[in-house]
């Protein structure tokens, strides 16, 4: 799998409104809370975490956040995120391939996503193949709900 670039940038170096980290630019004048959960891949427990791990206060605002910690958090979602978080709060646990747990971030986790479902796809799993010919595979009905981009509609016939 690829790997997200990882370089730390400030958008605009003297009023640090935004901050740009995996791939993201985050609002610097959100809070920790809210501001790391626009990185695909960080959710609202998994903020909380990082917010806790950074010793920050719930309202603490991210242009006011050093690049020191931002590092830390790249450091964090690096090689160390086995140590630092438990396995039932990563988002890919027990990977096919590798068989470690793991917690990817944006464009790693849509490749890992997409891999996953040609995988299905390949070995003609149920869910594969119904993801294959674009129905819904988690057991919803189908007879009326998710009709849209199915049919192109009624063509009238020429006079």
């Amino acid at each position: 799998m690829g790997k997200p670039n990882n370089k730390l940038n400030y958008k605009d170096e003297k009023s640090m409104t935004f901050i740009r980290i995996f791939d993201c630019n985050i609002n610097g004048s959100l809070s920790c809370n809210f501001g790391l959960r626009n990185i695909k891949g960080v959710g609202i427990r998994m903020s909380n975490v990082l917010r806790k791990i950074l010793k920050k206060d719930i309202n603490y605002k991210l242009y006011n956040i050093e690049k020191a910690d931002l590092e830390e958090v790249v450091n964090i979602f690096g090689k160390s995120s086995r140590k630092a978080f438990p396995s039932w709060l990563m988002n890919r646990r027990a990977d096919f391939l590798t068989g470690d747990n793991l917690h990817v971030l944006s464009t790693v986790l849509d490749s890992a996503l997409q891999e996953d479902i040609k995988r299905l796809v390949t070995i003609k799993n149920n869910k594969g193949l119904r993801h294959l010919s674009r129905l819904k595979t988690r057991g919803q009905h189908t007879k009326s709900n998710g009709r849209r981009g199915k049919t192109i509609g009624v063509v009238r016939k020429k006079k």
